[in-house]
C-alpha cells in the first residue's frame, strides 16, 4: 500500500461558505483530503445534523447535491455519511471545546466569520489543529494569502494561519 496518508480537514461554520466548502471538496478533493468534521454552531444558533444534511442537500446558492447523504448516531456523535465518507456534526460555540485533537484535524477551515484574528483562532490550535486557514480577510497583520496571486509567500512552517 505505502499510499500517502489523507489530511484530515475541519469546518468551523456552515453559512455560504462552509456549504461551498463541502460542495467544492465533494465535486473535485475528496481523493485528496477527508472533511472529517463540520462544527456546524453560528450566529443563528447550532445547527441539527438533519439540518446539515438538508443545506448540503438542497441548497439555494449553489444547488443540489448529487451525492447520497445519510445521517447516523452513535454514543458520541451524530455524523452524515456522503457517498460512505463519515463526517462528525458538532455544535460547539467555544473553538478552544472542540475535539481537533481526538479528531486529528490537520487543518480548519474558519468559514464562520467570526474568528478573523491571530488572537481569535489561536483556541483551534490549543484544540489540537495543526494549522488554520481564514476564508475571510483577516482583521489584524496576518497576512492574505490569494492563490495564483500571492499564493508562492506561503511559509507553513511560520505560520499556523
Amino acid at each position: 500500500m505505502g499510499g500517502k496518508m489523507k489530511r484530515k480537514i475541519a469546518i468551523n461554520g456552515f453559512g455560504r461558505i462552509g456549504r461551498l466548502l463541502v460542495k467544492a471538496w465533494y465535486l473535485y478533493h475528496k481523493n485528496t483530503f477527508d472533511i472529517t468534521a463540520i462544527n456546524a454552531a453560528g450566529s443563528t444558533g447550532i445547527l441539527s445534523p438533519e439540518h446539515v444534511a438538508h443545506f448540503i442537500q438542497f441548497d439555494s446558492n449553489y444547488g443540489k447535491f448529487n451525492g447520497k447523504i445519510n445521517l447516523k448516531d452513535n454514543k458520541d456523535n451524530s455524523i452524515i455519511i456522503i457517498d460512505e465518507m463519515p463526517i462528525v456534526i458538532l455544535g460547539e460555540n467555544d473553538p478552544q471545546k472542540l475535539p481537533w485533537e481526538k479528531l486529528g484535524i490537520n487543518i480548519v477551515l474558519e468559514s464562520s466569520g467570526k474568528f478573523l484574528n491571530k488572537e481569535k483562532v489561536a483556541p483551534h490550535l490549543a484544540a489540537g489543529a495543526k494549522m488554520v486557514i481564514m476564508t475571510a480577510p483577516p482583521k489584524d497583520d496576518t497576512k492574505m494569502i490569494i492563490l495564483g496571486f500571492n499564493d508562492e509567500q506561503i511559509e507553513p512552517k511560520d505560520n499556523h494561519f
